[in-house]
C-alpha cells in the first residue's frame, strides 16, 4: 500500500487544504490479472512438482524391491544350481568306476562328463546374474562400486 500526503495548500479563501491518497494494489485480488495468473502458474508448477517427486520415490522403491527380489531369486536358483554340480559329479564319478570296470561305454562317460560341465556352466552363470542385480542395487541406490559385494 503506497500513500501520499501534501503538506497544505493555501487556497483563495486563506485557508489550507490537505490531501490524502492511498494506493491498494488490487492486481493479486483481481482473477485474471497478470500478478493472479503468474501466482497460480507457480502455485500449478509447484504442484506438478510434487507429483514428480512423489513418482520418483514411488520408482525408486519399486526398482529396489525389484532388485532385491531379483537377488533372492539368483541366490535360490545358485543353491539349486550346485546340487546340480554336486549330483553330476556323483554321476560322473559313478560313470568312470563303471566304465573303468567295462560295465558303461565311453558314449555314456563322455555324456556323464557333458552333463557335469554343464551343471557348472550353469552355476556360473546364475553367480554373474546375482553380480549383476547386486550391481544393479547398487547403482540404483547410489552407491560407489563394489559396496554391497563386501
Amino acid at each position: 500500500m503506497n500513500g501520499t500526503l501534501d503538506t497544505g495548500i493555501d487556497t483563495d479563501s486563506g485557508t489550507k487544504r490537505w490531501t490524502l491518497g492511498v494506493t491498494i494494489p488490487l492486481d493479486g485480488f483481481i482473477p485474471f490479472s497478470q500478478r493472479a495468473v503468474a501466482i497460480s502458474a507457480q502455485k500449478d508448477s509447484l504442484e506438478s512438482l510434487e507429483l514428480a517427486l512423489e513418482n520418483a520415490k514411488s520408482t525408486f522403491s519399486t526398482n529396489v524391491d525389484s532388485a532385491l527380489r531379483k537377488i533372492k531369486y539368483s541366490q535360490s536358483v545358485i543353491k539349486l544350481r550346485q546340487s546340480s554340480v554336486n549330483l553330476a559329479a556323483q554321476t560322473y564319478s559313478m560313470s568312470l568306476d563303471a566304465y573303468n570296470r567295462g560295465s558303461k561305454d565311453l558314449l555314456s562317460l563322455q555324456t556323464a562328463l557333458d552333463n557335469l560341465t554343464q551343471a557348472k556352466v550353469n552355476l556360473q552363470a546364475e553367480a554373474y546374474n546375482l553380480i549383476c542385480n547386486i550391481l544393479d542395487l547398487e547403482n540404483t541406490l547410489g552407491v560407489p562400486f563394489g559396496t554391497l559385494i563386501k
